[in-house]
């Protein structure tokens, strides 16, 4: 699940 949360951060623009 790392790739998918990795994902949803860049959408969010949070680092990590």
């Amino acid at each position: 699940v790392s790739l998918l949360k990795s994902r949803v951060n860049i959408a969010c623009g949070t680092p990590n």
